[in-house]
């Protein structure tokens, strides 16, 4: 019994159980090295689902949790998990679930794999293929020498045989293991558009909750003496009421802390001028209207032969009703911000899946995706849009979408968050005049290093750190782009910035 449990220690693969409320019961030594935790600091005490990355708690919430649930496991499921130093650690997750006799879980156990072992194990088999392609050259070499011996050359037919049939099992895998690669890197694009946009999405939810908060309390407070205090007012009084409320609604508030308290000394000094009490209430409601301007407007109300107690409540009451009109407008803002990203994210994921080409609105395609990464352009990044109107041509749009998702991405990860986003579109045409749609994506980044700048397209090169990309995002655009018989190119230079160039056929001369 030791030694199994020896076994189930240090297998080269991380394992762990836990209950049905995702709590770790169980974990061996493999999985907590590779996360730099003890058994006391995780076992009973953590969750599986604390060590995930945001991006990859949502997908486990909206994705993983449902299919498990209703398949009873789930197999090389990718996800990023946050170490205790605080690196990210890219993992395949296995899982297979437990249920009690009255269907309730029991226990649902986990076997993960470090995704850096995969793809090492794709980079042996794309060298296995050279290995055998060099075999393959040798063995011709050898059939030209020994052509004259008919039992030798019958010899070197039968090994040609052999490892061809194992060169064809070879790049089936690979074929296999691309295909699952670029689904991957396609849903790691995802799952950072996603966490975009629940950001981009509770930002305005926000805005909305506080916005009718603050209406609510003001309606509660306000609306039971509201009538009396009308009652009180004259004709004019209460028309120049009306307008000192109509005018400060479309007031914006441009001033900093500091001048606001120079003014509001200065408004004090004004309003003890007039034998008025609480002064310093009434300078602060005038500043919160952004109405210190308006001199004539609130000296009016000032002057009333009125108590000062109905003066007082008739600021109050002004204020009161000029920030439900305000709050309003917040929320008339944040819900036609929110409705234009579902808006985009309906856009991209319901874009048409077949094999046939389909009629693509190119500018809408670009806004989509710009709408998706506005959290992440929004401060500090000025898209600047060049397009020309109504240019179509024939595509496939999901695949476009990629395209402009790996570019943008790309783009602004070059900004470190600071620059311009230029996307330019127009017309064009090639050498032999034929019609194209020429994009570029130009960013003000740090550029590209000369040293690699030949290597940007191959598949699994990448700059960035292990985990936080495969290597597949350009190699993907470029593929996509010669699907559509069109090419791409760049111009850079380091510390200035960086131009990527998509020229696509408008139409399919090429079937």
């Amino acid at each position: 019994m030791e030694e199994v449990e020896e076994i189930y220690d240090f297998v080269p693969c991380g394992l762990f159980q836990t209950s049905a409320n995702e709590v770790i019961q169980k974990a061996n030594s493999t999985f907590l090295s590779w996360l730099g935790y003890t058994q006391e600091e995780v076992v009973k005490k953590k969750k599986w689902t604390d060590f995930l990355t945001m991006g990859s708690k949502i997908y486990h919430q909206t994705h993983f949790t449902p299919l498990l649930n209703m398949q009873g496991k789930v197999e090389e499921i990718n996800f990023e998990m946050r170490k205790k130093d605080g690196e990210k650690l890219s993992v395949l997750v296995n899982a297979h679930l437990i249920r009690k006799e009255n269907d309730s879980v029991e226990v649902v156990y986990y076997s993960i794999y470090r995704f850096t072992q995969r793809k090492q194990y794709e980079i042996e088999l794309l060298k296995a293929k050279q290995q055998i392609s060099t075999q393959n050259e040798e063995l011709h070499a050898s059939k030209e020498e020994l052509k004259m011996n008919v039992e030798e050359l019958q010899a070197i037919q039968n090994t040609l045989a052999e490892q061809n049939i194992e060169l064809e099992k070879t790049v089936r895998t690979l074929v296999e293991t691309q295909d699952q690669l670029i689904q991957s890197e396609k849903l790691a694009s995802l799952g950072q558009l996603i966490a975009n946009i629940a950001h981009e999405i509770n930002t305005p939810l926000g805005a909305i909750r506080s916005s009718a908060d603050s209406i609510e309390v003001i309606l509660l407070d306000t609306l039971p003496n509201f009538p009396q205090f009308i009652k009180k007012l004259d004709d004019q009084t209460l028309f120049e009421f009306n307008e000192f409320i109509a005018v400060s609604v479309e007031k914006i508030d441009k001033l900093t802390s500091r001048q606001k308290r120079v003014i509001k000394y200065e408004l004090i000094d004004k309003l003890d001028e007039l034998a008025i009490s609480e002064t310093e209430e009434l300078a602060t409601i005038i500043l919160d209207m952004n109405m210190q301007e308006e001199q004539a407007l609130f000296m009016n109300l000032l002057k009333i032969d009125y108590p000062n107690e109905i003066i007082k409540e008739l600021f109050q009451t002004a204020f009161q009703l000029s920030t439900i009109v305000r709050s309003n407008q917040t929320i008339k803002e944040a819900t036609s911000r929110a409705a234009k990203t579902v808006f985009a994210l309906k856009n991209y994921v319901g874009q048409d899946h077949t094999e046939e080409k389909t009629n693509v609105n190119l500018q809408e395609t670009l806004e989509t995706t710009i709408t998706l990464y506005h959290n992440q352009t929004k401060v500090g990044i000025d898209v600047i849009r060049k397009f020309d109107e109504n240019i179509r041509f024939l595509g496939y749009p999901d695949e476009i979408m990629q395209v402009w998702t790996n570019l943008i991405h790309n783009a602004i990860q070059a900004m470190n968050g600071k620059g311009k986003l230029i996307i330019t579109t127009k017309n064009s045409e090639t050498q032999n005049q034929q019609k194209t749609v020429l994009v570029s994506i130009q960013d003000t980044g740090t550029g590209i290093p000369i040293k690699i700048q030949d290597k940007i397209f191959d598949a699994f090169f990448t700059t960035k750190p292990i985990g936080e990309g495969s290597g597949l995002g350009l190699d993907i655009t470029k593929k996509i782009i010669e699907k559509h018989n069109g090419k791409i190119w760049f111009e850079t230079q380091e510390g200035i910035g960086t131009t990527f160039f998509i020229e696509i056929p408008i139409t399919d001369n090429h079937k």
